[in-house]
């Protein structure tokens, strides 16, 4: 099973997300992890395995973007262990983001 707001389809650049990886039914092995931009840079990442039979995952993405997450246990790929999301800026005041969004469609309505 896996489950984290790190499979969500939309993220927030600079937060930490987790993807949790229950493998219980899977055997004896461990869990490796590829997050890959559109434009081929690999995210950093943390796997900690809690030796109980899941893993934990953890990153933090810095640039918005499309990025592939590729999860494998044993080597072998995970079923339904592929995800993509889609990483945006963080807007910390709405205010901005309607003045933004306000002066865009005038100024494109003008031109």
């Amino acid at each position: 099973m896996i489950l984290g707001n790190g499979i969500n389809p939309s993220i927030q650049v600079g937060e930490e997300y987790t993807i949790n990886v229950d493998t219980h039914e899977a055997g004896q092995g461990a869990v490796t992890c590829r997050i890959r931009s559109t434009l081929g840079n690999d995210l950093d990442l943390d796997i900690v395995d809690n030796e109980d039979g899941t893993f934990n995952l953890f990153y933090t993405p810095h640039n918005p973007g499309n990025y592939v997450i590729k999860l494998k246990f044993g080597g072998q790929d995970i079923p339904g262990g592929d995800f993509v999301v889609t990483v945006c800026l963080k807007i910390e005041n709405q205010n901005l983001l309607f003045f933004f969004l306000f002066t865009n469609k005038y100024f494109s309505s003008i031109n």
